[in-house]
Order: structure tokens, then sequence, then C-alpha cells
């Protein structure tokens, strides 16, 4: 799938694979906070983090805000914090894809969680229970939560709790 991005009352939506083919817009044509949604983005390459990388210098102080950040990009923020922008202008990880699962029935779908459901206790991050669409039991992100305490603590994901 090749990548594009199109402009909505939402700001910009990334789909397809960032590529080497990956052309972003010039940041003055975006209105602040730049707003980015990841929700159809399918992966990145090593080019495409390239191509990402320069676009990340054209913020300029800039607020930027993810949102619907999908699964392979979390991966990705991870190997590569660069990705969430400088260190003076993290973008703000409004909300992405988390992993739960369901201990009755085996369910395990990724599922979206907003930054404002999420809380900090002992150290810890809370996140939210979501129900089963398979046997309507409580499912749980166990403790794959603790690695989005990452992101909490280089300033993407900001709590009022934290």
């Amino acid at each position: 799938m090749s990548f594009s991005i199109k402009k909505s009352p939402q700001g910009l939506e990334l789909k397809g694979h960032i590529d080497e083919n990956a052309v972003f817009p010039a940041i003055e044509v975006v209105r602040a906070p730049l707003l980015l949604n990841f929700r159809q983005v399918t992966g990145i390459n090593s080019l495409g983090v390239q191509r990402y990388l320069t676009f990340v210098d054209t913020w300029s102080g800039r607020p930027v805000e993810y949102h619907q950040i999908s699964t392979p990009l979390i991966d990705a923020f991870m190997m590569l914090p660069a990705l969430l922008g400088p260190e003076d202008n993290t973008a703000h990880m409004k909300s992405f894809q988390v992993p739960f699962s369901c201990k009755k029935c085996g369910e395990s779908p990724f599922m979206l969680v907003q930054d404002s459901d999420l809380s900090v206790k002992d150290g810890l991050l809370v996140m939210p229970s979501r129900v089963c669409a398979r046997c309507s039991t409580a499912m749980h992100a166990g403790d794959i939560a603790q690695d989005y305490l990452v992101f909490l603590e280089m300033g993407a994901l900001r709590l009022e709790s934290a």
C-alpha cells in the first residue's frame, strides 16, 4: 500500500506504509497545533524514518498532537523516540492502540485508548478495562501497560495525575 496524507477538519490523516516515497507537506500550510492521525499507518521502514525525521525538523516549536496511533508506530516510537519530535517539543500522544486480552475466551484485540483514560498509581501506568465483544467479560491490557511508561517519561504522554 502506498503512503498518502489527506487534510481533514481533524488535521492530517496519514495512510499506508511510510517509506522512501513518503512526501510530507510544508509545515506552514498546516494549522497549529499540528494534528496527525496515524490510524491507517501500516508501518514505517528505515528510509521512511529518514523522511519522517526531516518532517519533524520542520515543526519549529509548533505544538503537535498524535492521534489514533497504530501499533506499528507505537513499536517504532519505542525503538526510536526521535520520531516523537525534539526533546523541547515532543508530540503529545492523545490516543493510541493497546493490546487487550480476555482471560475467559482468549480474544486479544487492539483497542484505542485516550490519554484521558489513563492514570498513574504507585508508579505504575493504569490502563482502562474494556469489555470483550465475544463474551462480554472485562479485558485488561496486562503487563504491556508498563511499556507505555517510557512515553510518560519522555513527555509524550501527559496525564493530569502524573
